[in-house]
């Protein structure tokens, strides 16, 4: 399996603060990607540095073969490095087909004009009702983005990544705030997406986790101590002692 994003010992630095601590990692094409460890552990700030939102003191970030570390954001989700956030991120008065239109727009890199709704172009119009269906939204078309519940919306905010064509996907803590059986269709969601998207999931919800990933990397003070499949990660001593604990081991046996 190709290796499309590589992190050569990155390294960031905010004064005398070490957020990210010569981190080096590598998410295969077609892969679920998780990112798991403490609060405060720089999992975000790794996530600000992959999508171009943080320039790294030092390091590389290797996308598809091509140094990206001096890209800005844009360059990046044009390359097909597309990210989402912690807070979700809608047009909350525009209608979920009329979000994932601008979505399409925007991943086209041209309008129809300043007075012309995205909504009018054939072809995009088909395209955004695709990727509400793949999000489980397809009977949400008309709903405005504000009155679908939080779950709803964080379904949303993943297909409007989804309608930029990602090759990788940057998920950081998609499950945030929801009870269990939002949650759940986000798994489902999720799975929905292997073998077809890229994803490194930064989550805390660990029984998602370890049902969905095809691999794990553990930070701990901005420095990744383990990576590997769910089961390998459970019992590793390390990772247990910084943040699973010994209860993962008596579940994994």
């Amino acid at each position: 399996m190709n290796v499309l994003l590589q992190i050569d010992r990155l390294v960031k630095r905010f004064g005398g603060l070490v957020a990210t601590d010569s981190a080096c990692l590598d998410v295969r094409e077609g892969e679920l990607h998780a990112l798991i460890g403490p609060n405060g552990a720089g999992k975000t700030t790794l996530i600000h540095q992959l999508s171009g939102a943080l320039a790294p003191t030092e390091g590389r970030i290797l996308f598809n073969g091509e140094n990206v570390t001096g890209l800005p954001m844009h360059r990046r989700a044009r390359r097909g490095l597309v990210r989402s956030y912690q807070i979700t991120s809608i047009f909350k008065r525009l209608s979920v087909h009329e979000n994932l239109a601008i979505a399409v727009q925007g991943r086209e890199g041209r309008s129809l004009g300043m007075w012309k709704p995205a909504t009018q172009d054939r072809a995009r119009v088909e395209d955004a009702a695709a990727v509400a269906e793949r999000v489980g939204l397809g009977n949400k078309l008309r709903s405005a983005a504000g009155e679908l519940s939080h779950g709803e919306q964080r379904q949303l905010e993943v297909g409007l990544a989804l309608a930029l064509r990602p090759k990788l996907l940057l998920l950081d803590e998609p499950m945030a705030g929801m009870g269990p059986d939002e949650s759940e269709r986000m798994v489902d969601l999720l799975l929905g997406l292997r073998g077809t998207t890229t994803l490194l999931l930064v989550e805390h919800d660990m029984d998602a986790v370890f049902r969905i990933a095809d691999r794990i990397s553990t930070l701990v003070f901005g420095k990744v101590i383990a990576s590997g499949t769910p089961d390998q990660i459970k019992t590793h001593p390390e990772v247990r002692k910084a943040y699973l604990g010994d209860e993962w081991e008596e579940r994994a046996a």
